[in-house]
């Protein structure tokens, strides 16, 4: 196995912010209804020209700028279509800051969305990986699906076995945030909403990994190893309570529904569509959906969401911004929307 140099290793595990009950949004409340905030152009053509615009700007910024992490922000926010020059880039940038969090990640993706790609993401590069961040269970999904398409079945499972032992899965949203906005601020630009709106629509656009390998590894191995199925639901289980992000939760019960559909356990299976439609995510599409417009209108309530987010991840930042987006609703003096 690839990665069997870091199979003695134990997984140091961190206290990572977690929902707990006393986080789940009292049903009932109410918030504020804005219409949907847009600081760009109706006209798509007009849209675009002024994104394009942008982005040419803060490229030059970038490269007059004394900043240390210039190169891995140009990277990130400019050239999405130079596979090789971005892969060229990461590995000497690797080399010189093998623990940086955004560069292994971007390396990730670039093997798993490009095909002729994945031979960058070698055996040095794996360990590297798991070697300075041990602990983050989204990783070592990312190390598990780019074997399990390479045909190694038995590297994905030991890799999709060191995930159920971690207590934390992260694909680095908050993280994004972060590097996004201090880099926007260290080449001038004044730390206001429009500025953070600006950065949280670039990384907010950004790819996620590609869960389709997980799910299809579990239909393939569950069907006739019942140890492989009950990896597959705990896999599943994990990423329902230790993800950052919604999406990420919600693939975990999927995940776990289809694990029970192949193995025909109809009462389970109901039991996971249950739970997944009383989760975080579902009972609070309606408050989410306003509370989120509603902090685009509002400066102070933009900067607790953009704040949590950094801090705890995107499920955390949404209980914290729906909270205080209905206290804020309780006041009859207070309407930030545009008549």
């Amino acid at each position: 196995m690839q990665i069997n140099s870091v199979e003695s290793q134990p997984i140091k595990k961190k206290t990572h912010h977690k929902l707990k009950e006393s986080q789940k949004i009292k049903q009932g409340s109410e918030i504020i209804s804005c219409k949907q905030f847009s600081w760009l152009p109706d006209n798509l053509i007009e849209s675009q020209d002024l994104w394009d615009d942008w982005q040419e700007t803060l490229k030059k910024q970038l490269e007059n700028a004394n900043l240390k992490d210039k190169n891995l922000a140009s990277l990130v926010f400019i050239d999405f279509n130079d596979t090789k020059g971005r892969i060229d880039f990461l590995e000497n940038f690797l080399n010189q800051n093998p623990e940086s969090l955004l560069a292994n990640w971007e390396m990730f993706q670039i093997c798993e969305y490009n095909k002729s790609s994945r031979s960058h993401c070698d055996k040095d590069m794996i360990e590297n990986a798991i070697k300075n961040h041990p602990d983050n269970g989204a990783l070592l999904f990312q190390v598990a699906s780019l074997k399990y398409q390479s045909g190694d079945i038995s590297g994905a499972t030991y890799a999709f076995q060191r995930l159920v032992e971690t207590n934390n899965f992260d694909i680095y949203y908050g993280h994004y945030a972060k590097f996004y906005l201090t880099t926007m601020l260290n080449v001038g630009y004044e730390n206001n909403r429009q500025t953070k709106m600006q950065a949280f629509a670039f990384f907010s656009s950004f790819p996620i990994p590609n869960f389709s390998p997980l799910l299809d590894y579990c239909r393939e191995q569950a069907v006739s190893n019942l140890d492989t199925a009950q990896l597959c639901l705990d896999i599943g289980k994990n990423m329902v309570s230790n993800s950052k992000t919604y999406i990420s939760s919600q693939i975990g019960f999927a995940l776990q529904s289809t694990v029970y559909k192949i193995t025909e356990n109809k009462e389970a299976q109901a039991e996971i569509e249950e739970a997944k439609q009383q989760s975080d995510f579902q009972k609070n599409k309606i408050l989410y959906g306003k509370a989120q417009r509603l902090k685009d209108y509002d400066d102070l309530l933009f900067d607790l969401y953009y704040n949590s987010l950094i801090l705890y991840g995107e499920r955390i930042a949404n209980v914290h911004l729906i909270e205080e987006a209905i206290r804020l609703s309780k006041n009859p003096d207070y309407n930030p929307c545009p008549e």
